[in-house]
């Protein structure tokens, strides 16, 4: 892994370093946050395959949140999200980026890390080279001096 160099070294005005991640702020850190946290990249896989696009216009989605429905053009600016993408049976069927943000730009990937993991994860149930019902420690040996162990 290398250290990331900040897409943006200009750190704004009024950036809040005790707010980094919070609307508006985080709409700069996220894409640039090697500029005051140290980071790493993840390399790509030594062979990239494209995926097949399949437009789709964002257009009749919406967000429901209780009794209120908002679409989701607008429920993604509202939540100053960066980049947007919905694959559809292998194909891209939306991809969007706002903010600056480019489909290389690197950005703080936080939570999505658990939803990659887990996808990972379950390949490699349904494949047969994971038992999910073995202990962590049979795949990670690391963690067996550690409380992961029961």
């Amino acid at each position: 892994m290398t250290q990331i160099a900040p897409t943006d070294p200009q750190i704004p005005v009024d950036f809040r370093r005790d707010q980094w991640d919070r609307r508006p702020f985080n709409c700069w850190s996220f894409q640039n946050i090697a500029a005051f946290l140290r980071t790493e990249q993840i390399a790509p896989a030594e062979t990239i395959t494209d995926l097949p696009l399949s437009a789709t216009s964002l257009e009749g989605f919406v967000v429901t949140r209780g009794a209120v429905q908002t679409p989701l053009s607008d429920y993604l600016a509202q939540n100053y999200v960066d980049g947007f993408l919905v694959l559809l049976d292998g194909a891209i069927a939306y991809e969007g980026y706002w903010n600056g943000m480019r489909p290389q730009t690197p950005h703080l990937l936080q939570s999505m890390s658990k939803s990659i993991t887990s996808i990972a994860l379950g390949r490699l149930i349904e494949d047969g080279l994971v038992n999910p019902d073995a202990r962590i420690a049979t795949y990670l040996p690391e963690l067996s001096v550690t409380a992961w162990q029961h």
